[in-house]
């Protein structure tokens, strides 16, 4: 009876980590099952969202209610990262013996894209039409139609600007 239960466990747990795979398979060739699985966690964002390389992408599900991403043309690269908290309160918990959490909403607009590697933290606003350099790093507020790049980030030009430095090729 012992070899029987030992088997059934073996069998169950094959037949787990069959799933999870076909999950993750499924999920790589279909990233808006990805994005539909954020949103029944509570996360704000659209259907249009592309993705790079899921499995290379981290969104913060602990405050789901804090983020929005609006879609239509936003592109996540491969290695971005968005955190709504910081985990600072252990080190105060540690030393003081007091728990002090912070968290922050973040906000991203339409159109916007994110060079590989890129994090955003808690607090940021970026707005529509925006472009965000590889491995920046966002604190604060990118207005409409701006290139940021840098830790922290700054902007750097418009959109406008960027736009036709690209154009001309003198």
């Amino acid at each position: 009876m012992r070899i029987i239960n030992k088997l059934i466990r073996h069998i169950k747990a094959i037949r787990n980590l069959i799933k999870n795979e076909a999950n993750k398979i499924a999920i790589e060739e279909n990233p808006l099952i990805w994005i539909k699985g954020l949103q029944r966690q509570g996360i704000d964002i659209a259907d249009d969202v592309l993705t790079g390389n899921i499995n290379t992408i981290t969104i913060d599900t602990t405050r789901p209610s804090l983020i929005t991403i609006k879609g239509k043309g936003t592109r996540l690269h491969n290695g971005f990262k968005l955190l709504t908290h910081d985990f600072a309160s252990r080190t105060f918990l540690n030393k003081y013996k007091e728990f002090v959490p912070s968290s922050g909403k973040v906000f991203i607009g339409e159109n916007c894209w994110f060079g590989e590697n890129v994090t955003v933290l808690k607090g940021a606003y970026i707005g529509n039409n925006c472009i965000i350099g590889i491995n920046s790093v966002v604190m604060g507020k990118i207005p409409d139609n701006s290139v940021a790049a840098g830790c922290p980030a700054k902007v750097i030009c418009s959109l406008d600007e960027y736009f036709a430095k690209r154009v001309c090729v003198c």
